[in-house]
């Protein structure tokens, strides 16, 4: 059994060596079998919040890639800036929501103690 250190490393060194460049995509249970032979019940899930935090892992059709192309590396860049002021907004909405909400509901519940000539 190996350190979370050892098979971050482990998993990056894999990734750099066999899975650099969109033509060497592979599936990420590849890597999934690779690792498994130095951490025996290590889960998808553990695989991907490791790789996630030391380096960045695109995903095709065939399988997931490191890239090796700085264009397309931007073109993720716009796409998550993009999404990030989408998600932004959306929360905005929501706090706005939630407000109009409790607003509700505080008014309900004036209108039910006025029904019952309370207040």
């Amino acid at each position: 059994m190996r350190s979370q250190n050892g098979i971050a490393d482990i998993i990056r060194t894999k990734l750099l060596s066999d899975f650099f460049g969109k033509r060497n995509a592979k599936p990420r249970r590849i890597l999934k079998f690779y690792c498994q032979n130095f951490e025996p019940k290590i889960s998808d899930r553990k695989i991907r919040i490791i790789y996630k935090k030391t380096i960045p892992v695109l995903w095709c059709n065939r399988g997931i890639y490191v890239s090796d192309d700085p264009l397309e590396v931007e073109e993720v860049i716009q796409t998550e800036t993009r999404r990030k002021e989408s998600i932004e907004e959306n929360i905005e909405i929501l706090r706005q929501h939630k407000a109009y909400l409790i607003q509700r509901q505080e008014d309900r519940g004036s209108s039910q103690l006025n029904l019952y000539g309370e207040g």
